[in-house]
């Protein structure tokens, strides 16, 4: 059996060829958003779609691939910064702040309105990262509280938030990266 394995992983290997490298290039050009804001939170929706946060509350979005940017900034949120933002279309976004009570919040309207979605008083939250799995299931996370990290979870596209529970402590020092 050995021996026509043998043949045929030869006749495998000879049998693919390879492709010719492509060239890439990559072009930057420095987009005009107007503003002083320090952005840290980016998510690319689409060719045309992407959303931006960063300080001061600062959020916004550009509909044409980044030609233009509209400022939807959530009034009343000057104090926080925006690391991470998460959307799902050009209407719908989430952002996480690093300052409460008040942390994340969501628009289902472009950007117009905003809704608080996660509120919490508890001493030494940070939220430095935001993921979604899928279109429901996503995770929060802080920098450690009483010696763990804090952990959020939704299952219903950001609308609720649960702690994740039974996390084990951190190293000394440990934490997370800020974006």
């Amino acid at each position: 059996m050995k021996f026509l394995l043998i043949p045929a992983f030869i006749l495998l290997l000879f049998s693919c060829t390879l492709t010719p490298k492509k060239q890439v290039a990559v072009v930057f050009s420095e987009l005009n958003t107007n503003t002083e804001a320090s952005f840290r939170g980016l998510h690319v929706v689409d060719e045309n779609t992407v959303w931006a946060s960063g300080s001061g509350g600062t959020v916004f979005v550009s509909n044409d691939s980044g030609n233009s940017w509209k400022d939807v900034s959530i009034q009343g949120t000057e104090g926080n910064d925006f690391r991470s933002i998460h959307a799902w279309d050009d209407k719908k976004a989430i952002v996480f702040g690093v300052a409460g009570p008040e942390f994340a919040y969501k628009t289902i309207d472009g950007g117009n309105t905003w809704n608080v979605v996660y509120s919490d008083t508890t001493s030494g939250l940070f939220f430095n990262s935001l993921k979604f799995a899928d279109e429901k299931n996503g995770l929060a996370v802080s920098d450690p509280v009483n010696g763990k990290f804090f952990v959020l979870r939704t299952e219903d596209a950001g609308n609720t938030w649960t702690v994740v529970e039974n996390l084990p402590s951190v190293i000394d020092g440990e934490a997370n990266f800020a974006a």
